[in-house]
């Protein structure tokens, strides 16, 4: 099943709207990262683990 955006919110994503990711809040993080392409990585309060196993997961949902 694909990331949504609702799925790296609510799951993935601190929520803390901190923005240190260059966006104001974590929502607009995600749906940059779902859109755009955007490396989840950007967001620095995220696992190397997490971020390897998402962003395989959105790389493939994102090749068409």
């Amino acid at each position: 099943m694909p990331l949504s955006v609702v799925d790296l919110y609510r799951d993935i994503l601190p929520k803390t709207n901190c923005g240190d990711c260059g966006f104001s809040a974590c929502l607009a993080f995600a749906s940059i990262v779902v859109s755009e392409k955007l490396p989840l990585g950007n967001c620095p309060h995220i696992e190397a683990g997490v971020i390897e196993n998402c962003q395989k997961e959105l790389d493939e949902q994102l090749c068409f």
